[in-house]
């Protein structure tokens, strides 16, 4: 209850009957392209089955159907607004308890910078940091033209993007996907 903002939403997965809790969160940031159902697939083959059975109460972000109202919303709601809500619900739900974080793909690379800025907010007020453990999944967090592998995408951003034919074409998106799918096509070269 409260987590909704525009197609966002919390979804809470409480521990099955018989499971004793560890006093451990899990919440995971969802990336925008994929959906979390992939965390919870099938029996036996579930993230969230697996850490059921190792006691976390699990949180995930879903970012929902994304429309129209969303396209102006911009990386701050996602990187931030979207996080803070989230986490304010848990924290007042499970008061004292650890936050360990696994994110997945963009989530993480959107996740990380969020971390840090969370971490300084907290640090200003006297707080301490509620957010413990995190670990990243196929998170791009080093984008730049020499080590990464991105200098593909970059070059597609820099050169081939023109925003005026993307919005004829595609109307109001943040990027379309066809822009993504070039770039990441050309990765791995």
């Amino acid at each position: 209850e409260g987590s909704q903002l525009f197609a966002s939403s919390l979804r809470h997965y409480p521990l099955p009957k018989g499971i004793q809790p560890n006093g451990k969160i899990l919440y995971l940031p969802f990336p925008l392209v994929n959906r979390p159902e992939i965390y919870d697939l099938d029996k036996g083959k579930s993230v969230i089955e697996g850490m059921h059975k190792a006691g976390y109460m699990i949180y995930v972000s879903d970012n929902g159907d994304p429309g129209y109202e969303e396209s102006k919303l911009g990386l701050g709601f996602y990187g931030k607004e979207i996080h803070d809500n989230n986490l304010k619900i848990i924290t007042e739900r499970h008061p004292d308890q650890e936050i360990s974080v696994i994110a997945y793909c963009m989530a993480g690379t959107l996740f990380m910078p969020y971390l840090a800025r969370r971490a300084e907010e907290r640090m200003a007020r006297g707080e301490s940091m509620d957010v413990h453990k995190v670990v990243l999944m196929s998170s791009p967090i080093k984008i730049d033209d020499a080590e990464s592998g991105y200098a593909p995408v970059l070059k597609i951003i820099r050169e081939g993007h023109d925003a005026r034919l993307m919005e004829d074409l595609f109307g109001d998106v943040n990027i379309p996907v066809q822009v993504i799918e070039s770039g990441m096509n050309q990765t791995q070269l």
